[in-house]
């Protein structure tokens, strides 16, 4: 939609599921917004093989019409399942209390292309270098510039473009030089350069792909073959798989932290080839559910695991962040797609609000900002937390006291005993957000705050 028809244009700078999710929840509301798609890539598509969905999730995807279209795409329904694995007998300490959904990414994103909105425009192999902004109050446009020499304008920004972000890095440069020039402490300035970049955490993933049937031929009862997600838990080293594509396969990763590396620099490539020598060394002696998985492993690729710092805010004058842009968290609650796809909701619901122009969207960015930055934040410090956990790194008070009912469901030492407890406990506690709340509910949230908030100003 272009010209005096159009309320205003808005560009969205990546086609992931974030990107995509966005468009599509912004579509439903506000056939008067004119929406350009940029897209670095030759075509869309997902770094990466599986994902995972808890309920509150499913519930915004079935809010935006969503919903029977993935069921049909779903790799495995059930509980999440923790086990001690780092002995001869592995043992069964913790389960969720809702199921997950497991997904493989590019069924997903293939669901969100089904449904993507015919009318907007999408542009690929733009890979954005920069952009410049123009205050909220200025007419001028927002100005694109992409690697390939060419440029775009648009009225609002959405970067959806990942843990790289381009997007943030520009915003944050841009904050930095804004508080400098009015006098902040230099410790200030350099806090806000440093948001422009994702953090090492000290943890790697070997990733690999494993065919149900294989798996299957050399372990029929194999706890990995239940059609649910399983995390074989041990000191600083964990393996989680669970089913992808239908159930013909199964997404695993062998994961190791190395606390002391949180934090330092990381030159290395983000994502390199691995070998199975140099994961099967790291589970000597894990039970034999591990090593039958890490017998199957091919080829797998290695990923240093990185991610966002605290950001201050999401969103600047007309310019507003996405999903892993935002707040790009570990893997280890399987939360971080789903956070995006919530970040999408409430934004789309935002910006399609008939008070929203373009001479209010900096307000309905700061609604946005006020509303999916303390939860999306604490879902980044829970996922970084339940990582410990299952990594066996998170110290047990020496108070903690075996209940009987421990007693009677496992056998093992004083101190395993008190740490199983309090991980399972624990594990639970940081899993309760999955299944309480409702994004609906905070959708309309934050539509009545944006009507507060400019009644106010009037």
């Amino acid at each position: 939609m272009e010209g005096s028809q159009s309320r205003f244009r808005l560009a969205v700078v990546g086609g992931g599921i974030g990107g995509l999710t966005f468009a599509i929840a912004l579509s439903k509301n506000a056939p008067d917004i004119s929406v350009d798609i940029y897209e670095a890539a030759a075509q869309f598509s997902e770094i990466g093989a599986g994902m995972a969905m808890w309920p509150r999730v499913r519930e915004t995807m079935n809010a935006l019409g969503l919903g029977d279209s993935m069921k049909t795409r779903e790799g495995g329904v059930g509980p999440m399942h923790w086990r001690k694995s780092d002995q001869a007998e592995g043992v069964l300490y913790a389960a969720s209390t809702v199921p997950m959904v497991s997904y493989h990414r590019a069924d997903f994103l293939q669901t969100l292309l089904e449904h993507a909105p015919p009318n907007y425009r999408t542009h690929f192999s733009k890979r954005l270098i920069s952009y410049t902004d123009a205050d909220a109050d200025s007419s001028d446009t927002v100005v694109l510039h992409f690697a390939d020499g060419t440029s775009a304008t648009c009225d609002v920004l959405v970067g959806a473009d990942g843990i790289k972000s381009t997007v943030r890095g520009v915003l944050y440069t841009r904050l930095a030089a804004q508080a400098g020039a009015n006098g902040a402490p230099k410790e200030d300035v350099e806090q806000l350069l440093r948001c422009r970049h994702a953090t090492f955490t000290g943890q790697y993933a070997y990733r690999t792909l494993i065919p149900f049937d294989e798996l299957a031929k050399l372990d029929p009862q194999h706890p990995s073959l239940e059609g649910h997600c399983v995390v074989y838990t041990g000191d600083h080293h964990y393996v989680i798989t669970y089913p992808i594509s239908n159930g013909r396969t199964i997404n695993a990763a062998a994961v190791k932290s190395i606390p002391a590396l949180n934090g330092t620099p990381h030159d290395e490539p983000w994502r390199r080839p691995g070998s199975v020598s140099e994961v099967t060394h790291e589970y000597a002696g894990w039970e034999p559910a591990v090593q039958t998985l890490l017998s199957l492993m091919r080829k797998p690729s290695v990923w240093a695991m990185n991610s966002a710092q605290d950001l201050p805010t999401f969103a600047s004058e007309r310019v507003a962040l996405l999903g892993d842009a935002a707040h790009a968290m570990m893997p280890h609650k399987a939360s971080g797609a789903g956070q995006g796809v919530e970040d999408a909701m409430i934004l789309a619901a935002l910006i399609a609000s008939p008070l929203t122009t373009r001479s209010t969207v900096v307000q309905a960015f700061q609604v946005y900002d006020l509303i999916r930055r303390p939860f999306a934040q604490n879902i980044l410090h829970l996922s970084f937390e339940m990582g410990q956990l299952e990594y066996w790194e998170k110290p047990v008070s020496e108070d903690e006291v075996v209940t009987e009912e421990t007693r009677k469901l496992w056998s093992a030492d004083e101190r395993t005993l008190k740490a199983m407890q309090a991980y399972r406990r624990w594990i639970l506690e940081k899993f309760r957000w999955a299944w309480e709340g409702h994004v609906v509910d905070e959708r309309t949230k934050a539509i009545a705050l944006l009507e507060a908030t400019l009644k106010s100003q009037v």
